[in-house]
């Protein structure tokens, strides 16, 4: 079984992890020669941003052919997940890689403009993680097949956040470096999976190409990395992900 996985804070990298296959990072086969892969199970798994698919994601199910018998997508979210499991759904088939299985796991919601993360993590022991991943591991071993249901309710939030994001504009580019704590440490850098962040002169530069996945200030060292807005100066990392295994999620090899 193979697992493709895009991650920010590590919250998908660990529900990757939690299957036992071999698990692949989605930017580092952006540059890829390889188009098609094959196995006897592929799954894709990804946080939801905005109620919908990251925009990496969506590229590589554009770009890749996957050749299994069984293809299954698992979202991660951590307030709403809006109507991303149908938009998943469709757009798969629309790329010739249609699923077979889709569903969502309940984690934290890390992005700080919106949510206070310590009162995420206060929020954390009732999602009850471990149990939603035993479950998620039975239904792939199984190979359980269907879309998971989206209520209206999740259609019409999730319709509107688009369309609010639509009048926006490109709301992520709202990040600033606190130049008194930085240390040019480079970590931002690394862990930014899609080469936004320049360093020159041993200080960060963020360019426009931000998709507000939030890695950047989420594994600063020294939390010097501040958002227009955000709810707290707490940042957070998923317990069973290193800092080492996110900055290798972010490499194109």
């Amino acid at each position: 079984m193979t697992i493709f996985y895009f991650t920010a804070t590590g919250n998908s990298l660990e529900v990757a992890k939690s299957l036992g296959g071999r698990c692949v990072s989605i930017p580092s086969v952006f540059d890829s020669d390889k188009l098609c892969f094959e196995d006897d199970a592929i799954g894709v798994v990804f946080p939801c941003h905005f109620s919908d698919i990251p925009m990496p994601v969506s590229l590589f199910l554009r770009k890749v052919t996957l050749n299994t018998p069984y293809l299954f997508g698992v979202v991660t979210y951590g307030e709403m997940c809006g109507d991303v499991c149908k938009i998943l759904d469709e757009y798969g088939k629309n790329c010739g890689n249609a699923f077979n299985f889709i569903t969502s796991i309940c984690m934290v919601d890390n992005y700080v403009p919106l949510w206070d993360v310590e009162s995420q993590l206060k929020k954390l022991p009732k999602k009850d993680v471990p149990r939603q991943l035993a479950r998620l591991y039975k239904e792939v071993e199984e190979r359980k097949v269907g879309i998971q249901r989206v209520s209206l309710f999740g259609r019409l939030a999730g319709s509107f956040t688009r369309l609010v994001l639509g009048f926006m504009g490109n709301p992520y580019h709202r990040h600033r470096v606190e130049e008194s704590k930085c240390n040019g440490c480079g970590v931002c850098s690394s862990v930014c999976p899609m080469g936004n962040i320049s360093m020159y002169g041993h200080r960060p530069t963020v360019n426009s190409f931000c998709i507000g996945c939030g890695a950047c200030t989420h594994h600063c060292p020294q939390n010097a990395i501040r958002w227009r807005g955000e709810k707290s100066r707490a940042r957070y990392r998923n317990s069973s992900v290193s800092l080492l295994e996110i900055i290798h999620s972010a490499r194109k090899l």
